[in-house]
């Protein structure tokens, strides 16, 4: 990893530590979610720090990381996913790109502040929603679905392996 990366990492681990912990503690779940759709963020946005050229300033960048994971290094990401081969790396990406899109949808910026968003109450001129009531419907994906907690698992290894990867 470069500077850069190293630095941006030590955020995206911060970022991760808060997300187990307010899963764990069973928190609100727009909490819960906030920190899970900040964590990929910056997780993509290291690994594109590989080129030495800053973030841009977008919350949709999550889909692009998990595409590129499977074309740069993939060796290097079969072995630190724990992927028995490309296939297998392909058919994760196939399965979690949905559901990569889904949570980058949940930044209130690509919500244009009027649907559901982890942040803020909506509609933005005359609110009839706040965002601690509200059932998303990424949830049940992630802890109910086998995909979303298969995926739920990789994105820990995503994570922590991610110095091996990159």
């Amino acid at each position: 990893m470069n500077s850069q990366q190293t630095i941006w990492y030590e955020q995206v681990l911060s970022d991760y530590k808060a997300f187990k912990i307010m899963e764990q503690a069973r928190q609100d779940k727009c909490q819960v979610l906030h920190y899970l759709q900040m964590l990929t963020e910056k997780l993509a946005k290291t690994y594109f720090l590989r080129d030495n050229h800053p973030p841009k300033a977008t919350h949709a960048v999550f889909v692009k990381y998990l595409c590129d994971i499977g074309l740069y290094r993939p060796s290097r990401v079969i072995g630190a996913l724990r992927f028995k081969n490309r296939r297998s790396l392909e058919n994760f990406i196939l399965m979690a790109t949905p559901i990569a899109h889904e949570i980058e949808k949940l930044a209130p910026s690509l919500s244009n502040f009027d649907k559901p968003n982890i942040e803020y109450p909506w509609p933005h001129k005359f609110a009839k929603y706040s965002p601690s009531k509200y059932h998303f419907p990424i949830w049940d994906t992630l802890y109910v679905k086998a995909a979303g907690r298969n995926f739920l698992y990789k994105l820990d290894l995503l994570v922590l392996k991610l110095p091996e990867y990159i």
